[in-house]
This record gives structure tokens, C-alpha cells and sequence, in this order.
């Protein structure tokens, strides 16, 4: 059975704004909206920042905006059903509700799991609501407190790599695999088991909705500019090693392919793009250039596949002695190749080779 939420879109909008406002705007920490097309679930993730260093403890949040959540004697009543209440007590995260009133711009929270937790038997017989406490009020004022609640889990969270790599695996249901994954970079980011998983089920992820965030997570093995390295999301050089070790060994050609048809419809390769933390993964891939080389030159490739092959494959062989003459016989080959199949990509090749041959490093973070 699937849940229907009541409230218009603009109410639920508001008080997602409310609390995003609070997170991100008050209290610099890290807040993602979700957007899978579920109905069950949660609305955002939320990770505490304290003193500008990231925490590493992410929880689910759940919104409920509307003051038809307050009852007559002024109470605020997350009301709500048993989907929702097997669905937060199976969660691998730590789960708070927030509902806000419009009419009042107030809002109050509570801590789902531990709710749950106090009484097990209201999952099968309810009520399903639960009375928020009006001391646990959400607010810029008292935000130090809800996050100082939640920051208790992190130690006992740690402890749940089972659970969390059951719903890893639940690649059929999007939600379910994300929480998974942000449970393992949360919390288990110096276990070696976390990044083998990752690594060893990344190719079955092609064309997953997902595949897109498990790149940005596996980029922080080899590392690049753009992520925001501090003491609490570095990963221990140990577990460094051994992860890029075992990728180097584990990822191959399918591997580079998943990687490529994303870059398209990604921003294609820029700072900030999808295509910087793919840079990095590859640049890691054992015989990347032979790899990549197959992809550029394979006729049953898509084109943009075989084109961002090609770049990189440039890239990565023009810096010195005959890596420039190289790259020159590749684009020649590749633009005889495919330039009379209609190929409108191969037409981008002139510029690329008028680059190279004028003597400066192609940039492929344009």
C-alpha cells in the first residue's frame, strides 16, 4: 500500500523552505531535498556541521506543513499510518518529524525512531500519530538543541553495517538503496567493507537513478578540488589505499561505459559537473587509456559515449614528448572514422585538434 499526502503543494513547499532555511542559511549545515517519486518515506537528509567541519552524522527528515496537523487544543499530531511507521523503524538512519504551522510560522519536532522505539507495539496496532512535545520546538533559536540530539547517535550508528548494506542492495527501490548508501558514508566511512561493496556492485547500477550520487561518493577515494576535505570526511589513509587498490583491480571497460553515459546529461565535464568525480575515478582505472581508447573507436557506442572517451583519452596522453603527436594521429582516426556516418560529434574534432597542435594543454575542465 502506497500513502497520498493531503496537503496542496504550496503548504508542503513552505514548510520545506522553513526548515531548509534554518539548516542551510542559520546553521550552514548540509540539507538534500529527496526527489525519487516515492510516497512513503522521508523528504530530505540532513547533515550536522559544527565549527564549519562536518559531523558525518546524516539523519532522514520527514515535513509535514499544514495547520491541519494542529488539533483543536493547539497540539501539533504528526498524523500518519502503519506504511510510514514499519518503513522509520526499519530505516537504517536516524529519523526526525517536523511539522510546521503556516499560520503560526512555528514548528515542533520529534524523534521518530525513539518513538517508536519507547513502544514497538504501535507499529501493528497503532494509533498511528504521534502528540509532538511543545518544548521541541524547530527554530533558529533552538536548532543547537535538536542537533545536539541527534549528534548522540553517531557512536551507536555505527554499530549498523548489517542493516545498512541490506538496503544497499535493495536496488529496486531507490529510497531504500539511498539510505543504505548515505548510512555507509555517514557512518561506516573507514570501514574497507562499505567501499568494497560500493565498488564490487557499481556496475550494476547502469542506468540507475542512483548512479550518478554513488560516483560522488566513490570520488572521495581518489579525491579532487571540489570536495570540501576536513578532519571528520577524510578517510583514513588505509582504507584509502586499500579501496583505490581494490578498484584499480575491479574496474574495467563496463565499469568506464556506465561512467561516460552519464556525462552527457550531467553538465558533461566542468567543475562541479558529474564529469569531475568521474575524472577522478578513471584516471585511477587500470589500462585507462587502452579502455578508453576501445570506447572512442567503437562504432556501436553511442556518440557521445565515443566522443567524452576521446577527450579523455586526450587528456590524459598530450602533456609531453610524443603524447601531443599521439593525440593528433587519434583525432585524425577518429575523425576519419566517423565523419562520413553523420557523426555530428566528430564535427567538434577540428577545434579539439586545433587546440593540441597549437602547442598549449588541452583543457578538459573548460
Amino acid at each position: 500500500m502506497t500513502t497520498k499526502r493531503k496537503q496542496t503543494k504550496a503548504t508542503s513547499r513552505s514548510g520545506v523552505k522553513f526548515v531548509e532555511d534554518i539548516v542551510v542559511k542559520d546553521y550552514n549545515c548540509i540539507f538534500q531535498e529527496i526527489d525519487l517519486h516515492n510516497d512513503i518515506g522521508n523528504d530530505a537528509y540532513l547533515e550536522f556541521i559544527e565549527d564549519e567541519e562536518a559531523t558525518g552524522c546524516c539523519i532522514a527528515v520527514q515535513i509535514k506543513s499544514g495547520d491541519s496537523y494542529v488539533a483543536s487544543n493547539g497540539s501539533f499530531v504528526l498524523k500518519t499510518d502503519r506504511d510510514h511507521f514499519e518503513y522509520w523503524h526499519s530505516h537504517v538512519l536516524p529519523v526526525a518529524a517536523i511539522i510546521y504551522s503556516p499560520t503560526q510560522k512555528r514548528a515542533l519536532w520529534c524523534d521518530v525512531k525513539e518513538h517508536l522505539r519507547r513502544d514497538p507495539r504501535i507499529i501493528e496496532t497503532g494509533p498511528y500519530c504521534i502528540q509532538l512535545d511543545a518544548s521541541q520546538e524547530f527554530s533558529s533559536h533552538t536548532f543547537c538543541d535538536f542537533a545536539s540530539h541527534f549528534l548522540k547517535y553517531r557512536e551507536l550508528y555505527r554499530q549498523k553495517l548489517g542493516d545498512a548494506l541490506e538496503s544497499f542492495a535493495d536496488v529496486r527501490n531507490p529510497r531504500n538503496c539511498l539510505n543504505g548508501v548515505r548510512y555507509l558514508v555517514s557512518f561506516q566511512r573507514q570501514n574497507l567493507a562499505a567501499w568494497y561493496y560500493f565498488i564490487s556492485c557499481f556496475r550494476n547500477f547502469r542506468h540507475h537513478q542512483l548512479l550518478r550520487y554513488l560516483v560522488s561518493v566513490i570520488a572521495y577515494l581518489p579525491g579532487h578540488g571540489d570536495i570540501f576535505w576536513h578532519k571528520d570526511n577524510t578517510i583514513e589513509d588505509q582504507t584509502r589505499e586499500s579501496a583505490l587498490s581494490f578498484l584499480k583491480e575491479r574496474f574495467g571497460r563496463i565499469e568506464v561505459v556506465c561512467m561516460l553515459e552519464s556525462v552527457t546529461d550531467g553538465g558533461g565535464f566542468a567543475r562541479g559537473a558529474i564529469g569531475q568525480p568521474i575524472e577522478a575515478i578513471i584516471s585511477q582505472v587500470k589500462d585507462r587509456n587502452d579502455i578508453l581508447e576501445s570506447i572512442a573507436f567503437d562504432s556501436d557506442m553511442k556518440e557521445d559515449v565515443r566522443y567524452w572517451a576521446l577527450l579523455l583519452l586526450v587528456y590524459y596522453i598530450q602533456p609531453r614528448g610524443t603524447g601531443r603527436r599521439r593525440c593528433l594521429s587519434l583525432l585524425n582516426k577518429y575523425e576519419r572514422q566517423f565523419s562520413t556516418q553523420d557523426d555530428e560529434i566528430a564535427e567538434m574534432v577540428p577545434g579539439i585538434r586545433d587546440e593540441v597542435q597549437g602547442g598549449g594543454r588541452f583543457n578538459l575542465f573548460c
